[in-house]
């Protein structure tokens, strides 16, 4: 599903997550598989207020590339500058994924 109301519900997902997680009693792993950068994000702040808590990110999935690759070529350039900051909450991801382990 390429469209909007994906990004909606990803936002949904993020502000879910963290009102239950609120109520619940701290995990000893957060496995995130697949994550958007959104939920990544919100898991390891999360774990950093928790320090008990480790989080694992499974970065496998093409999110948000494949709205630049599913776009028609002459549309590309808008869909890079739309994307932009979910590629600058990737890169965070990864940058503060790598230095942990």
């Amino acid at each position: 599903n390429v469209s909007l109301g994906r990004i909606w519900f990803h936002a949904r997902a993020v502000k879910e997550f963290k009102q239950h997680a609120a109520k619940l009693s701290p995990p000893d792993v957060i496995y995130c598989s697949l994550p958007t950068p959104g939920m990544a994000r919100a898991a390891v702040k999360y774990a950093k207020a928790h320090p008990n808590t480790k989080v694992v990110i499974d970065i496998r999935d093409l999110w948000p590339d494949v709205y630049i690759t599913l776009a028609p070529p002459v549309f590309r350039g808008l869909a890079t500058q739309i994307v932009k900051l979910f590629f600058k909450q990737n890169q965070w991801k990864v940058m503060y994924c790598w230095w942990q382990f």
